[in-house]
This record gives C-alpha cells, structure tokens and sequence, in this order.
C-alpha cells in the first residue's frame, strides 16, 4: 500500500504544473534549439505533403494557415491542391506545425506585427496548371 501512495505521489510530482506564490502557471524551461528543430522538420513534411500543387480546376486549390504570430493568427498561408495532397494531412501537419511556432513565440516573448493575415483567394493558373494565391492589388491603389 505504502508503495503505491509513493509511487502515485511520485507521479503527481512529476506531471504538476509549477505554480507561482500566487497559483499562477510558472514558466516551464524551453530548449530553443529543439523546438526550433523541431519547427523546421514539421515544415518540410508540411512542404513534402503537398508538393507541386497541380491541378485542372479552381475548385481543387486550397489555403492553409501556416505557423503562429505572437499576436495572434498565422505567419503564413500555404497553397496545395486536393488533386495530390489529402486536405486532412496538410490541416494536421500545419496544426502541429503551429502549435510548436506557438510556443517559440511564447517561449521567446516573440513580438510581431499586429496585422491580421488574411487567408488568400486562391485559383488554378490556367497556363501552369499549378495552384497560386491570387494577389490582391486593391491595397496598393
């Protein structure tokens, strides 16, 4: 019995959240270095996933969010197509992908922009066949 109560207190230990005086989270250490690894590996099996975006029709091309600004949204957007990439690889590894960029920025008390990106439009090219953002010129007028 005793070693039972040892062992689960153990645990306990072990997997408790440090706390501040005030019940408030305590920071956890970060290794930089891993996570930023870590970051790079899931971006190129992001990038690997979807490939060369090919495809015959507007409706194949999609948008994803990509990575995590420290006020909030995505750093990015990356465009695939469902022609040969499958949407719910791509969603998973760029939500993996942006939970990591999430705590880099947290880690690293990271600032950015407070610009919210907005998810592009995105068509087949009908000369390319690849799938593109449209760019949206109206800001520069």
């Amino acid at each position: 019995m005793r070693a039972k109560l040892f062992v689960a207190s153990m645990l306990f230990c072990l997997t408790a959240q440090p706390t501040w005086a005030d019940g408030a989270p305590a920071p956890v250490p970060v290794d930089a270095k891993a996570l930023a690894d870590l970051s790079s590996r899931q971006r190129a099996a992001l990038t690997a996933a979807v490939g060369t975006p090919r495809c015959a029709a507007d409706a194949q091309c999609k948008a994803q969010a990509v990575g995590h600004r420290a006020c909030g949204g995505p750093e990015s957007y990356i465009v695939y197509s469902t022609l040969n990439a499958k949407p719910a690889q791509v969603q998973k590894l760029a939500e993996e992908h942006t939970a990591t960029r999430k705590l880099q920025t947290e880690a690293s008390g990271m600032m950015s922009t407070c610009v919210m990106l907005m998810e592009p439009a995105v068509r087949c090219n009908a000369q390319t066949r690849l799938c593109e953002a449209v760019k949206d010129d109206t800001m520069a007028r």
